[in-house]
């Protein structure tokens, strides 16, 4: 005769999470954590900030000041003092650079006026003026970018 048992499963502490670049400088953040009893979530946004620290699940947005690589860090925290910590470099793209090729140019105008006028809203590179939606305007303002820096070498 079995003597029936019960025994509690844990989850490992895991901390992950995802991100989606929005419009302009904005990176949306989702936490994927796994685990046990987590008490405390840190996020490092890798932009010189002071951590964000939430006692619960959060998904915040980071809106950085400007284009690059930021290594961005979660480290969650159960309540026996575990700790796990996930890190993922986030490429900030910069504004007009809808080929993303690293720099401005011509073709980046060209494209964004192709993106304005078929309503493709997709690629926050193409937000030049950060107003959620790609339309001529973020078009003539790379142009203008480009004739700048043409003018000035």
């Amino acid at each position: 005769m079995r003597t029936p048992r019960t025994e509690l499963a844990t989850l490992p502490l895991n901390a992950f999470f995802s991100y989606k670049l929005g419009f302009g400088t904005d990176v949306s953040f989702t936490d994927l954590s796994l685990g046990d009893n987590i008490t405390e979530w840190r996020w490092n946004f890798g932009d010189g900030t002071p951590d964000e620290i939430c006692n619960a699940s959060t998904n915040p947005t980071c809106m950085y000041d400007r284009a690059g690589v930021y290594n961005a860090t979660l480290t969650v925290v159960n309540g026996t003092g575990g700790m796990s910590t996930h890190s993922e470099l986030i490429d900030v793209p910069i504004k007009g650079d809808a080929n993303h090729d690293g720099k401005l140019s011509a073709a980046d105008a060209v494209l964004i006026l192709q993106m304005a006028a078929c309503g493709i809203n997709s690629d926050p590179a193409a937000d030049v003026n950060s107003d959620r939606a790609v339309t001529s305007l973020d078009a003539l303002m790379v142009s203008q970018a480009v004739m700048k820096g043409a003018n000035d070498e």
